[in-house]
């Protein structure tokens, strides 16, 4: 039997049910984000409410299968709930890079939109914004030891050209 933190890190048949978001970009940006990561996405638009006035929000109860990890569910969940509406509703600095940086470790640097969650994240403060893609972009671009390695054996080797 698994303690507490080994289920964590175990992918169980659980399903996700948001019973309603807004989502700026609809169906089709929730797809953008949340299939990339290997969830099957269900959602449908919802009618206009008082809560949800006209604007470019939509309502969308959604469904993902085939669950990665609880641990990592709810990584990207942290991330991409305040992602979809677009509409932070309290002070973003420093600290949130460093939170945006934990909870995508190991996904967010390869994900097809890395950029428009950095930029949603943290509010499009420009200078938050580039901090974290330049940290995200050095996360997935390759090891410069393992580069450094590569070519001192290619100059022992003798295939190596100037």
């Amino acid at each position: 039997m698994h303690g507490a933190a080994g289920i964590a890190g175990t992918p169980l048949p659980l399903k996700v049910a948001l019973s309603a978001l807004p989502c700026r970009g609809g169906e089709v940006f929730l797809r953008k984000l949340f299939e990339p990561l290997g969830y099957s996405v269900s959602a449908r638009r919802l009618p206009w409410t008082r809560s949800f006035p006209s604007g470019a929000k939509a309502r969308i109860p959604c469904r993902a299968g085939s669950l990665p990890a609880i641990a990592q569910c709810l990584s990207h969940l942290y991330v991409l709930v305040p992602v979809l509406d677009n509409d932070k509703h309290y002070w973003v600095g420093d600290a949130e890079v460093e939170k945006l940086l934990r909870h995508g470790e190991g996904w967010l640097a390869s994900h097809p939109e890395r950029e428009a969650i950095t930029r949603r994240y943290l509010k499009h403060q420009r200078s938050l914004v580039d901090d974290a893609l330049a940290q995200l972009v050095d996360e997935s671009g390759p090891d410069p030891d393992a580069t450094l390695e590569t070519r001192d054996a290619e100059e022992r080797a003798g295939s190596f050209t100037s």
